[in-house]
């Protein structure tokens, strides 16, 4: 199944819409909770060279295991700024 690059924030009102939690749990709901910079680059639609590129120069959150970087969805949604930093989503 081919995934398709997600809207930018810029091209959507969703957040004037739909709560965190609403947000959090329909955007990307055919992916994991927790996702590898491989997935994100997918969902960016850019190459995982630039993910890796933005989780080194700390513009997304991430945590480390071993070698391989897990970027959680919320801290995806929150780069993408469709979810405040502040918001906690239960």
């Amino acid at each position: 199944m081919a995934m398709k690059p997600a809207p930018k924030a810029s091209e959507t009102s969703v957040t004037s819409i739909m709560s965190a939690a609403d947000i959090y749990r329909t955007h990307f709901a055919e992916y994991p909770d927790v996702l590898t910079a491989e997935q994100v680059s997918k969902i960016l639609g850019k190459s995982t060279k630039t993910v890796h590129a933005l989780l080194n120069k700390g513009e997304m959150q991430y945590f480390q295991i071993g070698r391989v970087k897990h970027i959680p969805k919320l801290y995806l949604l929150h780069f993408m700024k469709l979810i405040d930093r502040n918001v906690i989503v239960d």
